[in-house]
């Protein structure tokens, strides 16, 4: 049986990246002395089949050879409404004897599964995790592999947290690909990155937007392709790989370019609260802002207004609330005229 320690019997997991929460939960469990081999005193639930009963009865059951009995609920943010007020009424019951931990799954939508959220931190702890900055994603990289008895060579580390968009979990089950490919010879080049690793939607969409906003269609048109080859149709596509793409990423690059008109820090108060959106520049991952700003200082305002009313028009055609010509020929147009809009002047 593993050592008990001190803790609280109700722990909220929340956060943006899956190998962070993963680990946390990790810690929690075993600082709590809890033994995952035990198939008596410790269960798991998901969030989009368990109800408040199931939970209730799971976290209220006294242990049966262990000290203290855990319950993991994963995806508790797709719990029901209905039964979330159930279950935290009878958070403060929760017995010493159990640990009720809820893991919420990364989402864009941070709204979802705050009422649980504050429940739980009213009665025991809420952990949120922030994604780690580019050096730690950075350092982490190294570190595992590195204890693979594999080396990066200069610059190859950065370059896949690039592709990767400084997503630890993508980086990580990418690395596992490079590891298992450049064993044999004990170091991982800018090139293996390159032949081996996926780029992220979130990276492939900024290639898309750097194409644009330098005036090139032909490559525009190319990178698209490489992005709508994977899906059904084009415009399966398009409404799920790169409009909410580049809407996001239009829309932090006009807080930045916002920012920068203003001679305001991104971290002042002033910004802030001007930053108080969805998509806030602010909380997005270092490669997110960076990348963002990098665009701001090529386009004005108006510019990135008139990008963000073309991705707009676009996602209404495909809809069928404007005209439209073939899926491909919509989108095709929609970036021949950002083109025209965002080329440098001569």
């Amino acid at each position: 049986m593993a050592q008990q320690t001190s803790a609280p019997a109700v722990v909220a997991i929340a956060g943006r990246d899956t190998v962070q929460i993963e680990e946390e939960l990790s810690r929690v469990l075993t600082d709590a002395g809890i033994d995952l081999t035990d198939g008596f005193d410790h269960a798991e639930l998901d969030g989009i089949d368990a109800d408040a009963s199931a939970i209730v009865q799971a976290a209220t059951t006294i242990p049966f050879l262990s000290a203290k009995r855990s319950v993991v609920v994963r995806r508790a943010d797709r719990l029901r409404d209905s039964d979330v007020e159930q279950i935290a009424a009878m958070l403060p019951n929760v017995p010493k004897t159990s640990l009720l931990v809820f893991v919420f799954e990364p989402l864009d939508d941070g709204a979802k599964g705050v009422a649980l959220k504050n429940a739980a931190k009213k009665v025991g702890q809420l952990i949120e995790i922030r994604p780690p900055d580019r050096a730690k994603v950075i350092a982490d990289l190294k570190d595992r592999a590195k204890r693979e008895g594999i080396a990066f060579e200069p610059k190859a580390a950065e370059h896949l947290a690039d592709l990767v968009s400084d997503d630890l979990s993508e980086a990580v089950s990418e690395l596992s690909k490079l590891l298992s490919a450049c064993r044999s010879k004990g170091a991982v080049s800018i090139a293996d990155v390159n032949e081996i690793v996926i780029p992220s939607r979130e990276y492939r969409v900024f290639v898309l937007l750097d194409e644009v906003c330098s005036g090139r269609l032909g490559p525009a048109l190319a990178q698209l392709d490489r992005l709508i080859s994977s899906a059904a149709t084009v415009e399966q596509a398009a409404m799920r790989n790169v409009l909410p793409q580049m809407h996001k990423q239009l829309l932090l690059i006009y807080q930045a370019r916002a920012i920068a008109d203003a001679r305001t820090p991104l971290t002042s108060p002033e910004a802030e609260m001007s930053l108080n959106t969805k998509y806030s520049l602010a909380a997005q991952k270092d490669f997110s802002r960076s990348k963002a700003t990098s665009f701001a200082r090529r386009l004005t305002l108006r510019q990135v207004a008139r990008l963000l009313r073309l991705v707009l028009e676009t996602d209404m055609r495909l809809k069928g609330q404007l005209a439209q010509a073939s899926p491909r020929e919509t989108v095709e147009r929609m970036l021949a005229e950002m083109c025209m809009v965002a080329a440098p002047q001569a």
